[in-house]
């Protein structure tokens, strides 16, 4: 009876036992199905987040070129140095003794992508030492550039009408007595936010 009792017992464990077996079987099938599914979803989502980082650099690249696109460009800026005569000519001079003007001419570029309309351009003049020659020291002779005050030369308004645009600026000497500085001289000009041309000049 007692030998009974413990092979009944025996085989309700091994039906037991049978089952766990059967349920760990189907949770490591469904487990791994899950770590299949879940391999596609990472590997489709990292598909997804390469063409979303694509389509964000292009979207970056094509801004950038409408941009650039519609900003004016200066061409063929050239920097002159000049005296006057007894006349009140002008006549051209590298001599950092006689220099009294110096005049800056380029061409704005024709652009239909620009916003036709009144343009102000700012001419910079930096000499060999790093000074912006200006007028007046202050914050009158100031624009905004990159966040912040720059000073400048000379400025002139320009009525912009998408066709190029041939323009002249200048800065004239405030002492009729001291010499300008020898050495290399920087020209930039700028609009609208942009530097969109530059040269160089030197006096000896």
């Amino acid at each position: 009876w007692e030998y009974h009792k413990v092979n009944k017992k025996l085989n309700l464990l091994r039906k037991i036992t049978q089952g766990y077996v059967q349920q760990m079987d189907s949770l490591y099938t469904v487990n791994r199905e899950l770590k299949e599914e879940n391999e596609k979803i990472r590997q489709q989502y990292n598909r997804e987040q390469d063409r979303t980082r694509s389509l964000t650099k292009e979207k970056e690249d094509l801004i950038e070129k409408v941009s650039v696109a519609t900003v004016l460009k200066a061409y063929n800026v050239v920097a002159t140095t000049v005296r006057f005569t007894g006349s009140g000519r002008e006549r051209d001079t590298d001599k950092a003794s006689k220099v009294e003007r110096v005049k800056v001419c380029f061409t704005l570029s024709e652009n239909p992508l620009v916003e036709a309309g009144l343009k102000t351009v700012y001419l910079r003049i930096i000499r060999p030492d790093g000074i912006t020659i200006t007028q007046k020291v202050g914050g009158d002779y100031t624009f905004e550039f990159e966040g912040k005050p720059i000073e400048y030369s000379d400025k002139t308004d320009v009525n912009y009408k998408n066709k190029d645009e041939y323009v002249c600026m200048h800065w004239t000497k405030k002492s009729k007595t001291e010499p300008a500085m020898v050495g290399e001289y920087k020209v930039f000009v700028y609009t609208e936010g942009y530097q969109i041309g530059s040269t160089t000049f030197s006096l000896q």
